[in-house]
């Protein structure tokens, strides 16, 4: 079966619940639905997919969904980024890693695939295809030359080597189970006397706010956008980062303008305010620069590190803070 055929296959799996609610709220007398086209109905569901993420952007379930609408437009890289983050902010539900993996997989990331499929599973998941894909990958892996130092699977997120064949009179080895640590792990906690709040620059020109960063420990200046639900940054920025723009990567975004493809990248490590989110899928933009800043701070980044913009006083508030 192709990958790519996958995506349906996962909408399916995470769309039955909502097709049961829908039956049970049905009513003989309602009036028929008007009909509308399926793309027409694909975008609707995404743009209120990010409007929920806009309005509780520390939900993982608002993510998960958006993660969905992302799957049932065959945007593959957003699905991840979107999966990823209901994972950083703790969604303890073993479909979302399922649904992840499912991603993963459709985009060639074996590895990583195997890793979030197993723990999927582990945690009971029941989703079409799980086990004959994690047999697949499996065997795959098992029977791949290692990859050359330069030619491995970015990311923290890596399959345990493939164990020997058990000889002919022992009973095969149970599956390996991944265990959390070897998934994208939540962003690190504050220092402890580090400071709850940190104050942001406001642009005289446009009024946007500005935050310091470290993209792979390079300093920067990003807008915190509340408005973005990912993150962007400028080509000569990732560049001095040491971070590979991957073109065939293509993310879709609705913008003020429309619709808009970006090429992508992946980054190990974005800091902010002492914090740290990793494994950060991120859009290439170059039209994102202005007022001094080299891209946006999306919401991906922003509610993983439990950072919250207090207009009135113009700083940034962390959750969950243990500083004075």
């Amino acid at each position: 079966m192709s990958r790519r055929l996958l995506a349906p296959l996962l909408l399916c799996a995470a769309a039955a619940v909502g097709v049961v609610a829908a039956r049970w709220s049905a009513t003989p007398s309602s009036p028929p639905a008007p009909s509308v086209s399926a793309p027409n109905r694909g975008q609707e569901a995404l743009t209120a997919a990010w409007s929920r993420v806009q309005a509780d952007s520390r939900n993982p379930a608002a993510w998960a969904s958006l993660g969905d609408a992302q799957t049932a437009m065959d945007d593959l890289v957003g699905a991840e980024q979107a999966y990823l983050t209901a994972v950083r902010l703790g969604s303890r539900d073993p479909t979302v890693h399922g649904r992840l993996g499912f991603a993963l997989y459709a985009e060639g990331l074996d590895e990583r695939a195997l890793t979030a499929l197993r723990y999927a599973r582990a945690g009971g998941a029941q989703l079409p295809l799980l086990d004959h894909t994690i047999g697949q990958l499996q065997a795959r892996l098992a029977t791949r030359e290692p990859p050359r130092p330069d030619e491995r699977q970015e990311g923290p997120a890596q399959a345990a080597p493939a164990s020997p064949p058990a000889s002919s009179s022992s009973p095969p080895p149970p599956a390996p189970v991944a265990p959390p640590d070897l998934l994208p792990p939540p962003v690190a906690p504050p220092l402890a006397a580090g400071p709850c709040e940190v104050p942001l620059r406001r642009s005289p020109r446009t009024g946007v706010y500005l935050v310091e960063v470290r993209i792979e420990g390079v300093p920067a200046t990003l807008v915190f956008d509340t408005g973005a639900t990912a993150t962007a940054l400028t080509r000569d920025l990732l560049r001095r980062a040491g971070v590979r723009v991957d073109e065939d990567r293509i993310a879709h975004a609705l913008t003020a303008s429309g619709p808009v493809d970006f090429p992508t990248a992946r980054v190990g490590r974005v800091e902010l305010a002492g914090r740290e989110a990793r494994d950060v899928i991120v859009a290439v933009c170059d039209a994102c620069a202005a007022d001094g800043a080299e891209g946006l701070l999306g919401l991906d980044v922003q509610s993983a590190a439990g950072a919250e913009l207090v207009v009135q006083r113009s700083v940034l508030r962390l959750t969950g803070c243990g500083g004075p």
